[in-house]
């Protein structure tokens, strides 16, 4: 069985829906996968959807959790799947940035905030957005190919080292302190 987690929002913004249909292509291969989602919103839909896919014994809605029930369901995962649509408004990436510290491979969208920091076959495998199918298609793949499974897996310190800023925030106040021009305070 490969178990795949799911951190974030349970939105079909977020992709949630493209991994469960992704789930079910899968299981109907005949392949074993469970898929463990953390997140709060539209729960209850998504339930539905798992049971009229037919996967519901494979999907587990957790709801919400403390971050290091999710840091350790990463830990323990086959995969961690960061399935965002373009249409999301993507921030900081905390689910990938969480995924590389615990080094467990990568699955992903081309979601543009994504880009340079999940590269395909060196730090995660990526997929189209909105594409179930490939999704699909590109976790059987990993499933089949364990020399990328590993290589994945031991890039992720590398590509977690590349992603840390070494100014620290007081440096940076005193730099943008320092770069401004004396000026007094005004009066009154």
């Amino acid at each position: 069985v490969w178990n795949l987690v799911y951190a974030g929002a349970i939105d079909a913004r977020k992709g949630v829906g493209d991994a469960v249909e992704a789930v079910a292509l899968l299981r109907r291969e005949g392949l074993h996968v469970r898929l463990q989602c953390f997140g709060t919103g539209a729960l209850d839909a998504y339930r539905e959807m798992a049971s009229a896919r037919g996967v519901a014994d494979a999907v587990d809605f957790r709801g919400e959790a403390p971050n290091a029930t999710v840091r350790a369901a990463m830990r323990e995962a086959d995969v961690v799947l960061v399935p965002s649509r373009h249409t999301y408004p993507e921030g900081l990436p905390l689910t990938i940035y969480e995924a590389l510290q615990v080094r467990t491979p990568i699955v992903g969208s081309d979601h543009p905030m994504f880009d340079g920091i999940l590269v395909d076959d060196v730090s995660a495998k990526v997929f189209r957005a909105a594409d179930a199918g490939h999704l699909a298609r590109t976790l059987r793949s990993l499933m089949r190919s364990p020399d990328i499974y590993e290589s994945l897996s031991r890039n992720a310190a590398e590509t977690w080292a590349g992603l840390q800023i070494e100014t620290q925030w007081g440096d940076l106040v005193r730099e943008w302190l320092a770069a401004r021009p004396s000026r007094p305070w005004p009066e009154g």
